[in-house]
C-alpha cells in the first residue's frame, strides 16, 4: 500500500498527518505543488521528498490518495488520523481509470465531487429544518413560497442524477425562501 498526500498549503495539517501515520509506521509520500502535472502513476513510482520550494497553493483542500489499499486499511488510517486530530478533507483510491490522470486532473475531479456533496448535504439540512418550523407562526404567503422551495429541493434530491447547477440553484432558492418567512403579528395568532 502507498499513500500520497497533498496538504493544500496547510503546513500544520501536513505535520499532524505525518505524525499520526508515523506513529503507526505508515509511510506517507507528499505531493508538492510543483508536481501537479505528474500522473498518479508517476507519483506512485517516484515518491517525492519534501522541498523548501514554495509555489502558490491554488487549491486549499487537502487530499489523501490510497494505492492498493483495502477498506480495512483505509478505516485504520482514518481512525489514526482522527486520534491525531488530523482530519483529511478528501480521500480517494487509485483506480485503473484515474491512474493515468495528472494530479491536477484528479484534484479538480475530487474538488468538484466535494463541493457537490457539501451542497447536497446543505440542501438536506435545509429540508430537515422544516420540522423545526411551525406553519402557523408564519404568514400564509411567505409559508407558501417557503413550502414550494422546500418541495422543489426535496424532489430534486430524490432524483438519481442531479447537476451541481441544479443543486446550487435550489439551495439558493431554499435559503432565500427561508429567510423571507414572515412571522404573523402577535395579534394574528
Amino acid at each position: 500500500m502507498k499513500i500520497l498526500y497533498y496538504d493544500g498549503g496547510n503546513q500544520r495539517k501536513r505535520e499532524q498527518v505525518e505524525q499520526a501515520l508515523k506513529q503507526a509506521g505508515i509511510p506517507l509520500h507528499l505531493i508538492e505543488t510543483n508536481q501537479w502535472n505528474e500522473t498518479l502513476e508517476h507519483l506512485l513510482a517516484h515518491p517525492s521528498t519534501p522541498t523548501e520550494q514554495s509555489l502558490p497553493h491554488t487549491q486549499t483542500l487537502d487530499l489523501m490518495i490510497f494505492d492498493q489499499a483495502d477498506d480495512d486499511a483505509i478505516q485504520k488510517i482514518s481512525t489514526l488520523l482522527k486520534k491525531g486530530d488530523a482530519h483529511v478533507a478528501c480521500k480517494c483510491i487509485v483506480t485503473p481509470h484515474n491512474r493515468k490522470w495528472t494530479f491536477a486532473q484528479l484534484l479538480q475531479e475530487i474538488t468538484a465531487e466535494h463541493e457537490y456533496m457539501e451542497c447536497r448535504a446543505a440542501c438536506m439540512a435545509l429540508i430537515q429544518d422544516v420540522a423545526l418550523l411551525n406553519e402557523q407562526d408564519y404568514t400564509a404567503d411567505s409559508w407558501r413560497i417557503y413550502e414550494a422551495a422546500f418541495m422543489k429541493g426535496y424532489f430534486l434530491l430524490q432524483q438519481e442524477e442531479t447537476s451541481m447547477a441544479e443543486l446550487s440553484k435550489v439551495h439558493a432558492e431554499m435559503i432565500q425562501a427561508k429567510n423571507a418567512l414572515v412571522l404573523k403579528a402577535s395579534d394574528d395568532c
